[in-house]
């Protein structure tokens, strides 16, 4: 529902019986287009306004005046052009912060509640885990209760990971992979594995892909073995400088991944996860598989993959 406020748009949001307003910035912007073509059109009926005065004056006269008006024009287009590129991505900005307290708020919500989430102390800034990714974890583990979990990358995540499986560790067993010996000895006493928790360290390689170099773990065949996921979480290696980042998963499909799955990868919004994204796709065509994807975004964006049977989940 959209309700004017002091000349601004609001939206009313619902999840899970929270309601939220919050500002609708679609809808300004669409405010914001309008007033820019009017100006647009302004301008060009001035020109034609302008040509009519013109009629008394010689041929040479008149190109000199047309000349002059249509660089005026192109002047006050671009100015125009350039103020309309800025409020876009200003909104776009407005718009990320604006969803990731929307979904700050609901994660501090759901969590209050969890009984398997003993220390809260999450810290979901700069390169860490956003507010829209551990909602999408949370989500996943609470409803999906996956028994084997395979995370690339340690961080704000793996606590949430870890408490999970530590809580249901009758039947639940998780991995994380990570190439930095320092963090994993910061992490290791935050997280403290247990029997069902483990902590990999697997060094970051190059590979070649499509003749570029690539980021990604080295073999871990010796860790996934015949293993079959069903929730793999990918936030590692670094994916900014790679074209075809993050490629480990493809190694997993079809052997390693169960019949009902479901993988979450970070940073979807960078050129680089979405090559690799294609790559899962295809992966799991030629596999066969049957699935079911969205993208969930806020300060940064996530794709979450699931097969048919687990869809639900990215309605949320």
């Amino acid at each position: 529902n959209n309700r004017g406020s002091g000349g601004k748009y609001y939206k009313v949001l619902r999840f899970f019986g929270v309601k939220i307003s919050v500002r609708n910035k679609k809808k300004e912007l669409e405010l914001a287009q309008k007033a820019f073509y009017k100006q647009v059109e302004q301008q060009q009926n001035l020109i034609i306004k302008k040509l009519a005065v013109f009629e008394n004056f010689s041929i040479l006269e008149k190109i000199s005046k047309l000349d002059s008006e249509l660089k005026t024009h192109k002047t006050l287009l671009e100015n125009l052009l350039n103020e309309e590129y800025k409020l876009q991505n200003g909104n776009k900005r407005i718009l990320a912060i604006e969803n990731e307290n929307l979904y700050a708020h609901i994660f501090n919500n759901l969590i209050y509640n969890t009984e398997w989430l003993v220390k809260k102390n999450f810290i979901p800034t700069g390169g860490a885990a956003n507010y829209s990714l551990l909602f999408g974890i949370l989500v996943t583990l609470n409803y999906v209760k996956p028994k084997n979990i395979l995370e690339f990358g340690m961080g704000q995540s793996s606590k949430l990971t870890c408490a999970y499986a530590k809580f249901n560790h009758e039947y639940s067993n998780l991995q994380i992979i990570e190439h930095d010996k320092n963090w994993i000895d910061v992490m290791s006493n935050e997280l403290k594995p247990s029997v069902n928790v483990k902590l990999f360290q697997k060094k970051m390689i190059k590979t070649c892909y499509n003749n570029t170099q690539n980021d990604i773990y080295e073999d871990l065949s010796d860790i996934v073995k015949d293993t079959k996921y069903d929730f793999i979480l990918i936030d590692g290696p670094y994916g900014y400088n790679s074209t075809y980042p993050r490629m480990n998963v493809l190694n997993l499909i079809p052997s390693n991944l169960a019949k009902d799955f479901v993988i979450i990868m970070d940073d979807a919004e960078r050129a680089g996860e979405k090559n690799t994204a294609q790559l899962i796709f295809k992966a799991l065509e030629n596999a066969g598989i049957q699935y079911s994807f969205r993208h969930r975004g806020a300060l940064k964006t996530q794709l979450i993959i699931t097969s048919k049977s687990l869809e639900f989940i990215n309605l949320y």
